[in-house]
């Protein structure tokens, strides 16, 4: 006996829910692989930390994908505008789970500044319909001269003072997580930013499927 199909409002509306719930799973993925990237010991939560920064971003990726017509040159800034406010989240969460570490368990130090470097990193990203898209970014590299234990080098978006000047810094003593000027480290409650970039990411990947359902009718 052949069971009866779904109706298709059903199947639209779980295809709706799956929509909404995908960035969520994406952003916690991604947030899962940064608390282990600073509170992990050793190689298995390692391993599992990797496994689940690629899940995030080839879920991203993957799943906006699935109700795209490549015929149709704005979905691709759709998908790219999603793509953004999501990796924006997850920056911003993976941020706050760095400090927060560093609050609790990092050492501040006084350190020399013997030597602030200036480098240009440039970016290409290729797109999914063929072109391509440079960004430049400065990043200052610093050179150290800290207590015993204390870090050797640093590297900031910003230059954390001239040369020869002193600097308090903040390291973790197990090494996972990068050092940072102490006075970047500042307790209190989580900005509400990455809540509000997830929910547009979730407002449009759910008008995104809502349009295709509508306009394209799959079923």
């Amino acid at each position: 006996m052949r069971a009866r199909p779904l109706p298709t409002w059903l199947i639209g509306a779980l295809d709706l829910l799956v929509a909404a719930a995908i960035p969520f799973l994406v952003l916690g993925a991604l947030c899962a692989s940064a608390w282990l990237d600073a509170h992990g010991r050793g190689w298995p939560g390692d391993l599992l930390a990797l496994v689940l920064g690629l899940a995030g971003f080839c879920g991203g990726f993957f799943s906006l994908m699935l109700y795209m017509r490549f015929d149709w040159m704005p979905e691709f800034f759709f998908a790219g505008a999603v793509s953004f406010l999501l990796l924006g989240s997850a920056s911003a969460i993976a941020d706050r789970i760095t400090e927060e570490t560093l609050l609790d368990r990092g050492v501040e130090v006084t350190c020399a500044l013997l030597a602030v470097e200036s480098r240009t990193i440039t970016t290409t990203t290729h797109h999914a319909d063929g072109t391509t898209s440079t960004s430049t970014r400065t990043v200052y590299d610093h050179t150290l001269d800290c207590p015993p234990g204390g870090p050797a080098e640093m590297t900031l978006g910003h230059s954390a003072g001239p040369e020869g000047e002193p600097a308090e810094i903040t390291y973790d003593p197990r090494g996972r997580l990068d050092p940072l000027p102490s006075d970047s480290l500042q307790a209190g409650p989580p900005s509400p930013l990455p809540w509000w970039l997830l929910s547009a990411a979730a407002a449009l990947r759910v008008g995104h499927v809502a349009v295709f359902l509508a306009v394209y009718r799959r079923y």
